[in-house]
C-alpha cells in the first residue's frame, strides 16, 4: 500500500499526544445480536430503529463479517447484505459502530477447527493483510455514515480467538487494520476490540492484562480509543462498581479505572489519556438459568445505574447495551445468550406495548433522558 505521502500524518497519529479524530462521540446505543438486522428489509429495519429512537439511542453497533462480503481470495466485495442497514441507520440519524470481524476459508489456520457455526470467529492468522484490506474496504464503503470501526470482538477469550487468545497476534491484526483504514479514511475513528471478563487462567486473559499486552507489543498509536465490555457476572442487582463503592478487581467495570493497572492508568501512562473508552457491549441476562441471571427488576436497576455512572465519566465515549430483544420465551431455552434483550421475544418491532417490554425499557428511556447524553 502506498503510504509515502502520509508518513508525517501517520507518525503524528502514533504519537498519541492529541485527541482522536471525530466530533461528539457520547450517547447510548444498542449492540445488535446477529439476528436483529441481518436478512431484514427496509421496513423491518425501520421498525426496529423506531424502538431505538423511542429509547433515545444514538448508536448501533453492528458486525460486518469478512466472509459475508468476499467469497474468493482477491475477489470482489459484495455489500448487498449490509447496504440497506447502513442506509437506514443514516436515514434515522443513528451512527454505526462497525465491528470488523470474521475470517475466510483461505485466511484461517486449517488446523484450528471451530464448532459448527463459529467458523467466522477463528482469527485470520494466515492473512492479516487480507483482513486489513477488508477493513479498509468497509471504511471506504460506509465513510459517509461516519462509522467508528472496532477491530475484532473479545480476543481475550477463546470463544472469539481460537484456539486460545494471543495478544501478539491480535496486536499485529490491529496495527495492520488501523494502518490500512487510516490510509484510505484518515478521519474515521478506529478502536480496539471490546475486551471482556477474563481470569489469566491459561484459557482467558484479564482485560487489563490484554491491554497491557497490546501496548508491550507496539500497539500504542494504532487505535483512537479502547473498546470495553464491562459485564458484571455477579452482584447483578447492584450498581456498577464505583469509587468508594464495592470495588472488585475481578470485574471489567472496575478494571477500567479502579485497579492499580487499570485501563485508564495504562492509557494515561502511555500518552493516551485524551483517548476514550468505548463500551461496545454491556448487559445482564434475565433467563433465571443460573446464579448470575438477573431478575427483570434487577436488570432495570443495573441499567439505570450504568447510564448514570457512565455519563459522569470524563473519559467515556458511546455506551451500547446488548441487546435489542430476547430471541426465546422464558423457559424456552437453556441458552442465557437468548435473554439479554430489553424487550421480550413477543414484542412487535416499532410498537409501544408495555406488555412486551421488560422494566428495563422504561428505566433506560428515563435514565438516558436524565443523563443529557
Amino acid at each position: 500500500m502506498a503510504r509515502l505521502s502520509r508518513r508525517t500524518s501517520m507518525r503524528s497519529k502514533r504519537a498519541g499526544s492529541s485527541p482522536p479524530p471525530g466530533g461528539s462521540n457520547i450517547g447510548f446505543g444498542i449492540a445488535a445480536a446477529p439476528g436483529d438486522f441481518f436478512g431484514k428489509n427496509s421496513t423491518q429495519i425501520d421498525a426496529i430503529l423506531t424502538d431505538y429512537q423511542y429509547l433515545g439511542m444514538k448508536w448501533s453497533r453492528i458486525a460486518i463479517d469478512w466472509p459475508n462480503v468476499q467469497s474468493t481470495q482477491g475477489g470482489p466485495y459484495n455489500w448487498s447484505s449490509y447496504d440497506t442497514l447502513l442506509n437506514r441507520l443514516a436515514a434515522k440519524n443513528i451512527r454505526p459502530i462497525i465491528l470488523c470481524s470474521g475470517s475466510t476459508p483461505w485466511s484461517r489456520d486449517p488446523t484450528t477447527v471451530p464448532p459448527a457455526g463459529w467458523e467466522a470467529v477463528v482469527p485470520p492468522t494466515l492473512d492479516y493483510d487480507g483482513f486489513a484490506s477488508f477493513c479498509a474496504a468497509v471504511a471506504t464503503r460506509y465513510a459517509a455514515q461516519n462509522p467508528v470501526l472496532e477491530i475484532w470482538n473479545e480476543p481475550n477469550i477463546p470463544s472469539f480467538w481460537r484456539p486460545s487468545p494471543n495478544v501478539a497476534g491480535y496486536t499485529t491484526m490491529l496495527k495492520k487494520a488501523y494502518t490500512a483504514i487510516k490510509t484510505v479514511q484518515p478521519d474515521l475513528i478506529v478502536i480496539t476490540a471490546g475486551l471482556t471478563l477474563g481470569w489469566d487462567d491459561g484459557t482467558t486473559i484479564v482485560a487489563t492484562t490484554f491491554l497491557a499486552g497490546i501496548y508491550s507489543n507496539g500497539g500504542q498509536g494504532y487505535f483512537d480509543g479502547v473498546g470495553w465490555h464491562p459485564y458484571q457476572w455477579h452482584n447483578v442487582g447492584s450498581a456498577p462498581y464505583t469509587p468508594g463503592g464495592a470495588a472488585d478487581s475481578t470485574q471489567p467495570w472496575y478494571q477500567m479505572y479502579g485497579t492499580a493497572n487499570s485501563a485508564r492508568t495504562q492509557m494515561t501512562n502511555n500518552g493516551d489519556g485524551a483517548k476514550k473508552i468505548w463500551c461496545t457491549e454491556y448487559g445482564a441476562h434475565t433467563s433465571f438459568e443460573d446464579q448470575v441471571s438477573a431478575t427483570d427488576a434487577q436488570q432495570a436497576s443495573l441499567y439505570t445505574a450504568a447510564i448514570q455512572q457512565w455519563s459522569s465519566y470524563t473519559w467515556s465515549a458511546a455506551f451500547n447495551f446488548y441487546t435489542f430483544k430476547d430471541s426465546a420465551a422464558y423457559g424456552g431455552s437453556s441458552d442465557n445468550e437468548k435473554y439479554f434483550g430489553l424487550w421480550l421475544v413477543t414484542h412487535t418491532d416499532g410498537v409501544t406495548n408495555s406488555a412486551t417490554e421488560k422494566p428495563a425499557v422504561a428505566a433506560v428511556k428515563s435514565a438516558i433522558t436524565a443523563s443529557g447524553w
